[in-house]
Order: C-alpha cells, then sequence, then structure tokens
C-alpha cells in the first residue's frame, strides 16, 4: 500500500523536548509498544547505484535490506529482508519474514537476496543500529517514530561475510541527531494536514543509508 513518509532530521536537540512535544500533540499520540533496538544491513551494487539514484533524486528507485531486533550480536532475531519501494513522494515495503537467522547462515542469505534483483550483483555495503519509539493515533491511521542514536558499522572495509565479531567492534556514532518520521496511507494525505500543522520541525529528505555511507566513505 503507498504510504507517505514525512522525515524530519533534528540536530543538537534534547530527546525530552522532542518527547514532550510528541506528548503534547494535537492528534494525541500514545505509545504503541516498548523502545527497541533496530538493526540493518543495506545491499547495494558495486559503484553503489541505489545511493546515487537517491542523491539525483530519481523518482522510481528500491533498496533491499536485512533487517532484526535487539542487542545481541550473537544471531539476527526474529530477521527480515525488507524491499522499499520509491515513487516520486510515496513508498511501499515488501517485507519477507525469515524468523531467528544466526550468521553461519550468511551466504545463503546473500544468494535470498540475489534473487530479488538478478539483473544486478548485490553485496553489503553498510550495517546501522538505532533506538526507536513508536508512537500512533487512536485510530493508528498516523504513526509517529522517533529514532536515535543513530550508529553506522562499514562492511567494504572487511573481508568475507558480517558476522558478530564485525558488530562488536566500535560504530562510528550520529552524534546529537534525532530523526523523526510521520507515517501514513496515500489516501489519508486529506487528512494529514492537521498533524503536519503542529509539528514545528522543518521537514528534509533524509536516508539514514546515504547518511552511512557519506559518513563512513566520504
Amino acid at each position: 500500500m503507498p504510504r507517505y513518509e514525512r522525515k524530519y532530521r533534528i540536530d543538537q536537540l534534547e530527546p525530552g523536548l522532542i518527547e514532550q512535544w510528541v506528548r503534547h500533540h494535537p492528534a494525541s499520540f500514545r505509545p504503541l509498544h516498548p523502545e527497541r533496538q533496530i538493526n540493518n544491513v543495506y545491499f547495494d551494487t558495486c559503484d553503489l547505484a541505489a545511493y546515487q539514484q537517491n542523491l539525483m533524486g530519481v523518482a522510481d528507485r528500491r533498496k533491499i535490506r536485512l533487517r532484526w531486533y535487539g542487542e545481541g550480536a550473537t544471531r539476527m532475531n526474529a530477521a527480515q529482508l525488507e524491499i522499499k519501494s520509491r515513487s516520486n513522494e510515496t513508498g511501499s515495503k515488501e517485507v519477507i519474514l525469515l524468523g531467528d537467522v544466526e550468521w553461519s547462515d550468511w551466504s545463503k542469505l546473500l544468494k535470498q537476496v540475489q534473487r530479488l534483483q538478478p539483473s544486478q550483483e548485490l553485496l553489503p555495503v553498510l550495517s546501522n543500529s538505532y533506538r526507536r519509539k513508536y508512537y500512533g493515533t487512536g485510530d493508528r491511521h498516523f504513526r509517529l517514530t522517533v529514532d536515535r542514536q543513530l550508529t553506522y558499522r562499514g562492511l567494504w572495509l572487511h573481508a568475507g561475510a558480517p558476522d558478530e565479531r564485525l558488530f562488536a567492534r566500535d560504530p562510528v556514532a550520529e552524534e546529537g541527531v534525532t530523526i523523526v518520521e510521520l507515517k501514513y496511507e496515500q489516501s489519508l494525505d486529506d487528512r494529514a494536514d492537521h498533524i503536519l500543522q503542529y509539528i514545528p520541525f522543518r521537514q528534509s529528505r533524509n536516508s539514514k543509508y546515504v547518511n552511512g555511507v557519506q559518513l563512513l566513505y566520504g
């Protein structure tokens, strides 16, 4: 289902002030479930085709990532492959549930990723992790996420497949950055004004993948 993802990159603002704004928003956002850590591995071609398309603002594009939850690095808990597609201002996401995945299954997983985009050879380029809080309106038609403690690790710089030893190394952090996203289905856009007008932050194009590539590889 096509949806809008309105993104706001907020620099050097205390998390408590952002939480206060969420609590006092007229839409009465409420927590949907407990805060948790999200981990991703992003796949791209050797010439970073997905990265370049994002920078150029290509209207129709997609990216593939592996996602799992939790702070443990010994295995990927509740892992899933996600194919995120973008068409002009709206996006959609296809999810393939994998269950708990061991690092020893990496070569098998990479073959599965390749089948999703057989015309191009895909490689793991970088990983990132962050803490996410989830909020929603009472009818859950509008969802708000707040991401903080964003960190990145480069995968190109290491021989072989990523494993738990790589994820135990010190990451590179985006200090003082919080990403707020408002997400809702395209069909609800005419109802979004009463929420958007009370967001005091400047909307911006923001991609954690693009940010990570620029931070790690320059």
